[in-house]
């Protein structure tokens, strides 16, 4: 005989699965949006602070560490320009109190040393804060790819003002150095001069070099903030979660400084800086997704749902999905960016349309423009009221093939709900594109005064293919385990009390 108990589930067991389900989808949602829009609001208001300073200076120190390894690098170097160092820490230690400056007598009992990195940093930064409008800035580093005519004058002018800024040194004895230096970097001058004509004889110039400034949106501070929103959002005990945010942000961080090292090589390379552009501002943002993808799936398969696995006697093939996300990504954001004229003409005609004949806004034409590698520098351009308002639309629309690859990159999907999927996920995101571009244009002098908003909402735009991935195509593998299954036994996982 068989025991009641071992019947399928009922048709209540089943909707109260469902609706169960629905529930959990609905508040991770909701708490992975609510977070990231705050977390990304939140340090837009905290740029202009002190402990901002220091997260950006060990930022850029770490980089110039890995760029080091592979050619010659610098953290605020001092051919950028002259610091007397007692008024600079004068200075600093009033700014930092909030005084309007330091007195003689700070000035006269400050330290005479040379300053050092973090001081020139803390200086500028301070400075750049004292105006009606505060000046967004960040460290500087200085790679050196290659040595030539150029770095050794860098190097050489860095000495001179060293050599200026340094009290300790007698009067006599420092202008001759001063004066040997200057004639150093005349000679030096003179053949960079030649080099440039292209005379005959003329020894060429070698210095490949990339000087860049961290600000910032440089920081990582949005994956991470992508990341950490991702696993408070995702049901499962404390423990767990702390866990993933001990080994997933310090991933993030790393990431972030693989991309400056990367980058910075790019640059120094690409003399032009088309390539540099292109990579920095479209190639890395793919990259982010994968990465975050990545680092979040090891943590929910191997941290959270480690039992799941083992019961199951199988992973998920991580490694497997990362290469077909992989491939797919590639081709998919070219193919994109190859019909992206044509999808800013749907684009224009229906935010268009919207603002016109339902907002009232006086829209007298618009069109497309279309330019850039790949049609990267494509706008929107619409002419409102005798005076043009452009849009770029390449990185507000490139989220689509990120989470198209994401979705043809998951296995087990049946055909009709992969294409439902894919449909589905669109249809958000290019509604999504609308919306910003009809927000932005109808209500653009009000966002102009809270411009941290906008800007979150458009580094928001960067997660949404990875939430709507995880809503549509991978939620099932997660959370429907034996256990909340209406079907299951304890004994195949035992439960997991959850805590949100």
């Amino acid at each position: 005989m068989n025991d009641i108990h071992d019947k399928g589930p009922t048709p209540e067991d089943e909707a109260r699965f469902k609706h169960e389900n629905r529930r959990r989808i609905a508040r991770f949602v909701g708490v992975f949006v609510v977070t990231t829009l705050v977390l990304l609001t939140s340090y837009r208001y905290t740029i202009h602070t002190r402990i901002n300073d220091w997260y950006l200076f060990q930022a850029a120190r770490h980089t110039m560490l890995a760029l080091d390894q592979i050619g010659h690098a610098e953290l605020e170097p001092p051919h950028y320009g002259r610091f007397e160092p007692r008024k600079t820490r004068a200075s600093i230690a009033a700014w930092t109190e909030g005084r309007d400056g330091p007195t003689e007598e700070e000035i006269a009992t400050a330290s005479p040393e040379p300053l050092s990195p973090w001081e020139r940093w803390s200086y500028r930064a301070l400075e750049a804060r004292r105006g009606s409008t505060p000046r967004v800035n960040g460290p500087r580093v200085y790679f050196v790819l290659r040595q030539g005519i150029a770095t050794r004058i860098d190097a050489l002018q860095g000495q001179l003002y060293g050599l200026e800024e340094d009290s300790r040194i007698d009067t006599a004895e420092k202008e001759r150095r001063a004066e040997a230096l200057r004639d150093e970097m005349k000679a030096l001058r003179e053949q960079q001069q030649a080099a440039r004509a292209g005379g005959d004889g003329a020894v060429k110039d070698t210095s490949l070099t990339f000087p860049f400034i961290l600000i910032p949106e440089c920081g990582a501070i949005e994956i991470m903030a992508i990341f950490l929103a991702a696993v408070l959002a995702f049901p499962t005990l404390w423990r767990k979660r702390l866990i993933g945010l001990a080994a997933g942000l310090p991933v993030m961080y790393g990431v972030n400084i693989l991309r400056l090292t990367v980058l910075a090589i790019i640059g120094a390379v690409d003399t032009s800086r088309e390539w540099f552009n292109f990579a920095h501002e479209y190639v890395w943002q793919a990259i982010y997704i994968i990465f975050v993808v990545a680092v979040w799936l090891l943590w929910v398969e191997y941290i959270v749902n480690r039992v799941h696995i083992v019961t199951k006697k199988k992973t998920w093939g991580l490694p497997g999905f990362c290469l077909r996300f992989l491939a797919y990504i590639i081709v998919l954001v070219i193919l994109w960016w190859l019909l992206l004229p044509a999808y800013g003409q749907l684009l224009l005609q229906v935010t268009g349309i919207t603002l016109r004949h339902l907002l009232g806004v006086a829209i007298e034409a618009g069109r497309v423009e279309a330019s850039g590698m790949l049609n990267t520098g494509t706008k929107i351009v619409f002419t409102i009221a005798g005076h043009e308002r452009s849009m770029h639309i390449a990185l507000l629309a490139t989220n689509v093939p990120p989470y198209v690859a994401l979705v043809l990159a998951t296995v087990g999907l049946a055909l009709r709900r992969r294409i439902r999927i894919l449909l589905y996920g669109c249809g958000i995101l290019c509604g999504f594109h609308a919306l910003f571009i009809i927000v932005a244009l109808r209500f653009q002098d009000i966002l102009l005064k809270a411009s941290e908003i906008p800007t979150a909402i458009i580094l928001f735009f960067l997660t949404l293919p990875f939430m709507l991935w995880i809503v549509f195509a991978y939620w099932d593998r997660i959370l429907s385990t034996r256990q909340d299954r209406p079907d299951s036994t304890p004994k195949d996982t035992p439960a997991e009390t959850e805590h949100q």
